[in-house]
């Protein structure tokens, strides 16, 4: 969650050397501002950085805590490989539908290759453009049609 204040540290760990370089890579491409800390360096949002950052709720992606993160590009799907009989349970018809997604458009700034090796999943992302990706998700039935579980 942004902002995120780090102390500065003389000998850094591996990990926290690398989360110093990613908030270094998103200062350099204007995402991020850096400034003086209580205890260190205090990394907020630019404006360009506030359009492109998402908050999303727990539950999303960590079941403890909100979770935020860079919006980069825009994903669809790419077509529909298979899904399983709709199945009643819990008081609920659920099916498990397995498709291609691909990412459809992205931000100039998410094409950069520094940024693109600090965060490896963003390159992962950027190559379904071209070679679409295999996903899963469970659908359950709602009185307006099929939803994501969950979300």
């Amino acid at each position: 969650m942004l902002p995120a204040d780090l102390p500065d540290a003389g000998g850094m760990s591996r990990e926290y050397g690398a989360l110093v370089g990613r908030l270094r890579t998103m200062v350099r491409l204007g995402m991020m501002a850096p400034e003086p800390g209580e205890v260190g360096t205090r990394y907020s949002l630019t404006e360009s950085g506030q359009k492109a950052y998402r908050t999303f709720p727990a539950g999303r992606w960590d079941p403890t805590r909100p979770v935020g993160a860079f919006c980069y590009g825009t994903a669809e799907v790419a077509g529909v490989v298979r899904w399983t009989e709709a199945a009643e349970g819990l008081g609920q018809v659920t099916t498990k539908v397995t498709y291609l997604r691909r990412l459809r458009e992205a931000a100039s700034w998410a094409e950069d290759a520094e940024l693109r090796r600090q965060f490896p999943y963003v390159e992962r992302e950027l190559a379904t453009r071209t070679a679409p990706a295999e996903d899963s998700l469970t659908l359950v039935l709602a009185s307006d049609g099929w939803r994501a579980l969950g979300r």
